[in-house]
């Protein structure tokens, strides 16, 4: 990201474990297709303008839609749900997590009492 915008229609995604590490990854709402493109995770960058209108090569040019900070993008639908199955699971190896201190901690009151 050049300036840290991009177009309004760019989603965020969830994160993608890779060979390379963790990246994020991103959707369009439109269907637009980015480059440089992740052929091997089939995800692509945020669009920076510049595949939405014209001039490529480094000439000026004006972008097609509407230029937003990255810190405003929304969030893809398998985004929020793969983030709603996540916080779930964490919910549910807490309660778990609390069930066996709860028994660990009735174990240790009864070896105190004679």
């Amino acid at each position: 990201m050049r300036d840290g915008k991009v177009c309004e229609h760019c989603l965020l995604g969830i994160v993608m474990i890779s060979f390379y590490g963790n990246f994020r990854v991103y959707e369009c709402e439109k269907g637009i297709e980015y480059e440089p493109k992740d052929w091997l995770a089939g995800f692509s960058n945020p669009c920076e303008g510049f595949h939405c209108g014209t001039g490529k090569r480094g000439e000026k040019w004006t972008p097609t839609y509407k230029r937003i900070l990255m810190s405003q993008m929304r969030k893809s639908k398998s985004c929020i749900e793969d983030e709603k199955k996540e916080a779930e699971k964490r919910r549910k190896e807490a309660e778990e997590l609390r069930k066996e201190a709860l028994i660990l901690i009735r174990k240790a009151d009864a070896l105190e009492k004679p």
